[in-house]
């Protein structure tokens, strides 16, 4: 709880009695969201991270899905599942079956740029330990934390997806109205490109640095083709 400001620590609460299990942390003052995401991780005590917004959903048997699937190996780097995308109303959009089994590392992220899977953390299980060792939440990401904390998982780690869509998550209307709105995206899309740069064998960093820039590209393009009046978006 990053210091709410609602009742979420009275709703909380009328749960313990029935959960033993359930910890509740409140932190004295709001320190950022990337701070509060670094919190929940060092204090976490389970064999796998799984991370859930406050719009986020799994299905009842999303964790027996994903540890029936990795066989209870807790030495997996993670575990993901398909997801689907629902609006305000909670109606599902698309679905997003996990299509890319048995591909690892390199293969893996290169998979994951030409849009064959999703990475999101409500369908992903990490692993703790291997979460931390790759630094965890890095201050140098805020748009794009998901994905720099997944590549260098997913580099550094054997891991395993199920197919099967399990989790959702929340499509929102996220419209960038101006060129200086759009900026720190470049910038993280940049950064995150030369990360996987120098994280990947040298036989794949010029595949994956083109693929990098196709797909900050599409992105990209497609939040200055939103934005309003003609010469801004042309600028853009």
């Amino acid at each position: 709880d990053n210091a709410s400001t609602d009742d979420t620590s009275e709703l909380v609460r009328s749960y313990e009695a029935d959960h033993p299990p359930l910890r509740y942390i409140r932190r004295s003052e709001n320190k950022g969201a990337i701070d509060n995401f670094q919190h929940c991780l060092d204090r976490a005590e389970g064999d796998f991270f799984l991370m859930l917004h406050d719009d986020d959903c799994i299905d009842t048997d999303f964790v027996e899905t994903c540890m029936k699937a990795a066989d209870h190996d807790t030495d997996l780097g993670y575990v993901r599942t398909g997801i689907r995308c629902v609006d305000g109303d909670g109606e599902v959009v698309q679905r997003y079956p996990n299509k890319v089994e048995g591909l690892q590392h390199e293969a893996y992220v290169d998979a994951w740029l030409q849009g064959r899977v999703f990475w999101y953390f409500s369908s992903s299980l990490l692993n703790t330990d291997v979460f931390r060792s790759v630094g965890g939440f890095t201050t140098e990401f805020g748009h794009l934390i998901d994905m720099s904390s997944f590549a260098r998982v997913a580099l550094r780690s054997e891991g395993r997806d199920v197919r099967t869509v399990k989790a959702s998550y929340r499509e929102h209307d996220e419209r960038i109205t101006d060129q200086s709105d759009l900026q720190p995206l470049i910038d993280e899309y940049r950064l995150l490109r030369d990360v996987l740069v120098q994280e990947v064998k040298d036989s794949w960093a010029s595949c994956i640095e083109a693929r990098a820039n196709a797909f900050a590209s599409r992105i990209l393009c497609r939040y200055a083709d939103d934005m309003p009046g003609g010469w801004g978006r042309l600028k853009a």
